[in-house]
């Protein structure tokens, strides 16, 4: 190839790469995903299932546009709380359970079951630093 070919051929491989640059600028833009501190803010409200499934679901994000990956997101996300909304009333409904009221006194005992046994634990190790070890005594002292 002639020395203008070959010059071309370079011009055109910088001008692909920034292009490619360009194009990946405007990705980050339109997604808001250089305000990581923002980001981070808003997964640390989410649960960690859900951090989880939404980082697994960023491979998407180039296929959509904003919004669409929003609406995306958000159906994902409900589906998955109905299926677990769902698997939480089958357990209910494993133990007998009839009503929802019922479900809401048994997750009320737990609740408070759970609290008061955190509370105790809590007490216990408090009592466990409180306590002064008594000196072990010498051979000498044992004697007298």
């Amino acid at each position: 190839p002639s020395e203008r070919e070959l010059k071309l051929q370079v011009i055109q491989i910088y001008n692909a790469r920034l292009s490619e640059r360009e194009r990946r600028k405007t990705f980050l833009l339109e997604r808001d995903l250089l305000d990581y501190r923002g980001n981070q803010a808003r997964d640390a409200q989410r649960d960690p299932e859900e951090r989880d499934l939404i980082q697994r679901m960023r491979l998407f994000a180039r296929f959509h546009t904003p919004k669409e990956h929003t609406a995306f997101l958000e159906t994902v996300l409900q589906a998955k709380r109905l299926r677990k909304e769902i698997a939480q009333l089958q357990r209910y409904r494993m133990m007998g359970f009839e009503s929802l009221a019922e479900c809401e006194m048994y997750e009320m005992d737990k609740r408070r079951r759970e609290y008061h046994a955190s509370a105790k634990r809590l007490s216990d190790q408090e009592n466990e630093m409180n306590q002064v070890p008594e000196p072990a005594l010498s051979a000498a002292q044992v004697e007298l």
